[in-house]
């Protein structure tokens, strides 16, 4: 009770003084949220991690650090994950990853389609194309 009391008259002597933060809160980094619209998770993730590294942040917080800049498809990723994994930030990051298609399988994928609009962009956009392509 005597400590309690010498607190509070410590706390009214200061009262500029911030209390600690509480134990198990990790404070949001200072970056911008990731926003689908206009980011690409994997570029997303090498500027986190190395923000993380420059802060000196513990890897084990970079999970719950990374879930609190996550809005839209993103953060229901995060919400689906069981409570075992979802402080787990390589496995975060994995789910994520897979969730935009960034796997190998993703990218294949991805690659192909972008290969089909291109030739339907030309075939379209040149009547030409073929003359413009193969005249020597």
């Amino acid at each position: 009770m005597h400590e309690e009391f010498k607190m509070g008259e410590a706390a009214k002597q200061n009262p500029l003084k911030k209390a600690e933060p509480t134990a198990g809160f990790i404070k949001a980094p200072k970056m911008p949220y990731f926003d689908e619209d206009k980011d690409f998770m994997d570029s997303y993730f090498n500027r986190f991690e190395k923000f993380a590294v420059s802060q000196n942040a513990d890897k084990t917080t970079w999970a719950l650090s990374l879930s609190a800049l996550l809005r839209g498809r993103a953060l229901d990723v995060y919400s689906m994950m069981s409570k075992d994994d979802v402080n787990d930030y390589d496995k975060l990051k994995a789910a994520l990853l897979k969730r935009y298609q960034l796997t190998a399988d993703g990218f294949r994928k991805n690659s192909e389609h972008l290969i089909r609009n291109k030739e339907k962009v030309l075939c379209n956009s040149s009547p030409d194309w073929k003359t413009i392509l193969f005249v020597g």
